[in-house]
């Protein structure tokens, strides 16, 4: 295998200080310094002057006047465009955009990177790569990596996550084009969802990957402030968009006010609109829980500490919107150890099905099976925190940037070079921090057993890998649960929640037996709105 000593990144939505590109992007910057591996990475040309200091970002991507002007004029820029031109238009000004990011990257080089990186890539974004490479001589052409994170816009998956619908030609038109161009054994498809993955083998008729997660992960970890009165802490992260649940925090925090009167809510949001909408709600409560609403973004260290100083993560999203894609800031928790609640027939239940981390799952829209799940939740948290912690380096392990580079770049015949060993006093920091143990929980509460979905089957087998498996807790600290001062009242309906398994989170069952990730066949049907069922084969990855 080839070492891996010139990498390029490109990344068109890296503009700002906050999100999950951002981190990622961190985490691009750690490894290649902990490597010794030259790294150039390309964002946006919007990004913020301090994030472009900060990680050396070469701003490339985004749309110019001489790019839109070769589709419209000016006044039609502003115009209103029917639906079927307006997609049209976005999927032809995006492509050229990325076409003219790779040129811009490619020709700053004499010699070219032993890599290139593609780690947030959709329909147009694979139009403009193909594109580009159009124009540089077959010799030339590098080795790819490009990852596909969510579906794209209009493609939805039905109940069971069995059939997918949308229009497919944009995505076909586009990995067409990439097969046409690029060298075999010279590029490769990755996606983190296994439905997805095996979506995009088909529509592309090439191998798509299971990969982990590529998240970023502070080392050492936060560690939680103290919490000597045993208020539970409960936080709502990230963007209030309304594929979050956006719409429905204030009802939620205004119930969960009611059901744990002695509570701490943390909120992110958006807008002073919301925030006002949140307090109004909450108003007319009586209760002793207090209530923190942030507007706005976080910085990195402030998001990973406050998720640090969290005992429960409500994610009231739309299951729809995560049937075929991760959501990063439940990777975060289950990094730091923080149960989650959060919607059934998605890729975070199907993590906490396998015994990641710990929490509770709705399979209804709407408030009332959040608050149910958020009860359940509360009932049993000190289990709960305990299973979350139990898994929280195996988690880190598994689903991080380093993971996702060492299990793909073999796929390109490339290897990471040795890692540089930390100094003493790195080296004790980091044990530090690993001995550290779990935050005291903050409440004790009469568990609730409910059964735990099963695991989506599989047959067949391609490959076949172990999870790695969680190193073991320090029980003398995870266990020190403290009784909260209140107590849980008016107990919502059970109905239709589902608590994480009771056991353990100890030992995540093997991949294999967990989720179907490899490629797989499907079937258009001829119109329109076109379904896609990919066949159950064995997961080739520790997803």
């Amino acid at each position: 295998m080839t070492v891996l000593k010139k990498l390029f990144v490109i990344h068109p939505e890296l503009v700002a200080a906050a999100g999950h590109v951002y981190t990622e992007s961190q985490a691009w910057r750690r490894l290649c310094q902990a490597r010794g591996i030259t790294l150039r990475l390309f964002g946006h040309r919007d990004c913020d002057p301090n994030v472009v200091k900060e990680l050396g970002v070469e701003p490339v991507f985004g749309l110019t006047d001489e790019i839109a002007g070769r589709y419209m004029s000016a006044a039609e820029r502003l115009a209103p465009q029917p639906a079927d031109v307006l997609a049209l238009t976005d999927f032809t000004l995006r492509g050229e955009c990325m076409k003219a990011a790779c040129e811009a990257a490619w020709a700053s080089e004499e010699t070219p990177p032993d890599l290139l990186v593609f780690p947030w890539v959709d329909a147009a974004l694979v139009d403009g790569i193909a594109a580009w490479l159009a124009g540089v001589k077959p010799e030339r052409r590098p080795r790819m990596l490009l990852n596909f994170v969510r579906p794209e816009p209009g493609w939805t998956a039905d109940a069971g996550r069995d059939l997918v619908n949308g229009d497919f030609s944009y995505f076909r038109f586009a990995t067409r084009r990439l097969r046409a161009l690029a060298h075999p054994g010279q590029v490769a498809l990755t996606a983190v969802e296994p439905r997805l993955c095996r979506l995009v083998s088909e529509l592309a008729q090439m191998d798509c990957h299971p990969a982990p997660l590529h998240q970023y992960y502070p080392d050492p970890a936060p560690q939680p402030a103290a919490n000597p009165d045993g208020r539970v802490r409960i936080a709502f992260l990230g963007p209030d968009r309304p594929q979050k649940g956006g719409s429905q925090m204030a009802d939620l925090i205004a119930r969960i006010c009611r059901i744990a009167p002695t509570a701490r809510v943390f909120a992110q949001v958006t807008t002073r609109a919301r925030a006002d909408e949140i307090a109004s709600a909450a108003a007319g409560v009586p209760t002793n829980a207090e209530i923190d609403l942030h507007i706005g973004g976080l910085s990195t260290e402030a998001y990973f500490q406050r998720l640090a100083e969290t005992d429960l993560l409500v994610q009231p999203y739309e299951a729809a919107a995560y049937a075929l894609m991760p959501s990063g800031i439940f990777a975060d928790a289950a990094a730091v150890g923080v149960p989650v609640v959060t919607p059934g027939d998605t890729w975070m239940a199907d993590r906490l099905t396998e015994g990641w981390s710990a929490g509770a799952i709705f399979h209804e829209a709407g408030s009332d099976a959040v608050i149910a799940a958020v009860y359940a939740a509360l009932e049993r948290l000190p289990t709960l925190q305990l299973n979350a912690v139990a898994s929280t380096e195996a988690w880190r392990k598994a689903h991080s940037l380093e993971a996702y580079v060492e299990t793909s770049l073999p796929l390109l015949d490339l290897t990471l070079p040795a890692a540089a060993k930390p100094t003493a006093k790195a080296s004790k920091a980091v044990a530090g921090a690993r001995d550290a143990g779990p935050a005291k929980p903050a409440a004790s509460a009469k568990a609730v057993q409910t059964p735990s979905p099963k695991p989506v089957s599989s047959k067949g087998a391609d490959s076949k890998t172990t999870s790695p498996k969680p190193a073991p807790v320090n029980a003398a600290k995870a266990a020190a649960a403290t009784k909260p001062k209140g107590k849980l009242v008016e107990k919502p309906s059970a109905k239709a929640v589902q608590s994480a398994p009771k056991t353990p989170a100890a030992a995540p069952p093997k991949a294999a037996k967990a989720a179907a990730g490899a490629p797989a066949k499907a079937q258009a049907k001829p119109k329109s709105a076109a379904s896609v069922k990919p066949s159950a084969r064995k997961a080739a990855t520790d997803l």
